[in-house]
């Protein structure tokens, strides 16, 4: 089942139905409480060094709108803090160490699902954000990511 947003409403691809076939965290979740205090700490730290003042600006707004308008979805359908919010150490490196909120870079998400985000593509097809290789039945090995606000945080102790 792939899902998208409407509005405030939840649809499956397929059907015409608006009642979810998963269930929504609610905000009172930890894990979206964690999301949204950390996004409001970062909003108010400097931009880091290690990125330009604008692509810090336009990261912010990236994961903003992933933990405002998607990040229920994806709880739901599996994908952890990580998956949308990870990043290498020290904010550059390797691509797959990147959630799918650092890799937006002002793109839309389509739609979720247990295996895939589809972003849009501003020429050409979407691009889906997958979580393991078509080849594998193991998820992709994002060891090493780190989530976004807590590289911020170690280069502002630093």
């Amino acid at each position: 089942m792939t899902y998208e947003r409407f509005d405030t409403r939840l649809f499956e691809y397929g059907t015409t139905q608006s009642k979810p076939q998963i269930t929504l965290p609610t905000r009172a979740d930890p894990r979206i409480r964690q999301v949204h205090d950390a996004l409001d700490w970062l909003e108010c730290a400097p931009p880091p060094q290690s990125i330009g003042e604008q692509q810090w600006y336009d990261l912010l707004k990236d994961l903003r709108h992933v933990a405002s308008k998607w990040l229920d979805i994806a709880l739901a359908c599996g994908w952890s803090l990580t998956d949308l919010f990870g990043c290498p150490p020290g904010l550059r490196g390797r691509v797959g160490l990147m959630g799918v909120a650092v890799l937006l870079k002002g793109r839309e998400i389509e739609s979720i699902d247990q295996n895939g985000i589809v972003i849009s593509n501003r020429l050409g097809p979407p691009n889906t954000f997958l979580r393991q290789s078509p080849a594998s039945s193991a998820p992709f090995d994002r060891r090493g990511s780190v989530l976004i606000w807590d590289v911020v945080a170690k280069e502002q102790n630093q």
